[in-house]
């Protein structure tokens, strides 16, 4: 609730909820995001998006699933889009595979966000500003104004607003 009124900074409730993880196993917690995606999440993703992604993929774009969420959030919808890229956050694991209870960094929200995407683009020999990027929220403004093709989705307030694009759902 912090978070959400703007109290808490998005890095820190990560770190927090890590927190409260130490010691779990990080297979159990996959299975237990594969099965709540499949069981709450799969219903809710807009059928449009499986078709964006598979008509980039048939442009012959890498498709990168450039989240904030968790590996164990992000990772069932990459493999339900049929995305093989992704770049979220991740938890640190000890030598046995059991959460530390502290995220990787740096976390990839904002501003990082944008860099870890550059970071791939660049390793991976992608053009950003040939590249296109669906997002929803404010924290992708940075990365939003990298790509040469951005669209917002479902915009929330803070996200600054793009004028409509004139050249179909996707990758002309």
């Amino acid at each position: 609730m912090r978070y959400r009124l703007g109290r808490m900074r998005f890095e820190h409730l990560l770190t927090r909820a890590a927190g409260y993880l130490r010691g779990e196993s990080l297979a159990e917690l996959d299975e237990l995001g594969e099965r709540l995606f499949v069981e709450r999440v799969a219903s809710r993703v807009f059928p449009a998006m499986r078709e964006i992604v598979q008509a980039h993929q048939a442009r012959g774009h890498t498709v990168v699933l450039s989240s904030s969420a968790l590996t164990i959030h992000a990772e069932p919808v990459a493999r339900y889009l049929e995305i093989n890229h992704v770049l979220c956050n991740h938890f640190e694991l000890d030598e046995q595979g059991l959460l530390t209870g502290r995220i990787a960094r740096p976390v990839v929200w904002g501003r990082k966000k944008a860099t870890a995407v550059q970071e791939f683009c660049d390793a991976n020999d992608v053009d950003l500003q040939r590249s296109y990027f669906y997002a929803d929220g404010d924290e992708d403004a940075a990365l939003m104004q990298l790509v040469g093709q951005p669209r917002p989705v479902n915009p929330r307030p803070g996200l600054p607003r793009l004028p409509p694009r004139t050249d179909g759902p996707c990758c002309r």
